[in-house]
C-alpha cells in the first residue's frame, strides 16, 4: 500500500530561465500558502544575489525572507542559506527544499517536498533510472523541463 501522505515529493527540473526569476515566482506562490520554505544556495554570493535579487526585484510584491544567519523567528517562513549549513538541521518545521542549479544534493531527507533545479539535461535512460531509485526509496517523483521560458512539460 502507498501511503501518498508520508510519501515525499521530488521535482526535478531542467530550466533554461534565470533561477532568480523561477525561485520568486514559486516562492511568491508558497508564501501565499504559508509553506515553509529553505532554499538552498551554492555559497554566500550565490545567498546575497538572491538575497537582493527578492528585495528589488517586485517593490509592491515583496517576498518577506530572511537568511539563515540572521535572527529567526517562528514566523519566518522563506530562508535562503548556503549548501552544508550547519543550522539546516536545527529547522525542524520547514518541510520544504528549493535547491539551486549550483548545488549537488547527495541525500534527500529532513524536507517533505524538494525542488531541484539543473541546467544540465539527462537524457531519458538516466532519468528513468533515477526515478526507480527514489521510487523504491518511497519517493514520488516528477521530472519537469522548460520548453519555453517559464514554461514546463512533464518527462
Amino acid at each position: 500500500m502507498n501511503n501518498k501522505l508520508n510519501t515525499k515529493q521530488i521535482n526535478l527540473y531542467y530550466i533554461n530561465s534565470d533561477f532568480n526569476i523561477i525561485v520568486q515566482k514559486l516562492c511568491k506562490k508558497l508564501v501565499n500558502e504559508k509553506k515553509k520554505t529553505f532554499i538552498c544556495l551554492k555559497n554566500d554570493r550565490e545567498v546575497n544575489e538572491l538575497d537582493d535579487f527578492l528585495w528589488i526585484k517586485e517593490k509592491k510584491e515583496f517576498l518577506p525572507h530572511k537568511k539563515i544567519n540572521e535572527e529567526l523567528s517562528d514566523l519566518d517562513n522563506l530562508i535562503l542559506s548556503k549548501y552544508n549549513e550547519p543550522k539546516l538541521k536545527n529547522l525542524k518545521e520547514f518541510d520544504q527544499l528549493i535547491v539551486s542549479p549550483n548545488v549537488i544534493l547527495n541525500k534527500f531527507e529532513n524536507f517533505k517536498k524538494f525542488f531541484v533545479f539543473s541546467k544540465k539535461i539527462l537524457n531519458k535512460h538516466i532519468l528513468a533510472t533515477l526515478k526507480e531509485r527514489l521510487n523504491k526509496k518511497q519517493f514520488d517523483v516528477s521530472f519537469f523541463y522548460e520548453y519555453d521560458e517559464l514554461k514546463w512539460k512533464i518527462v
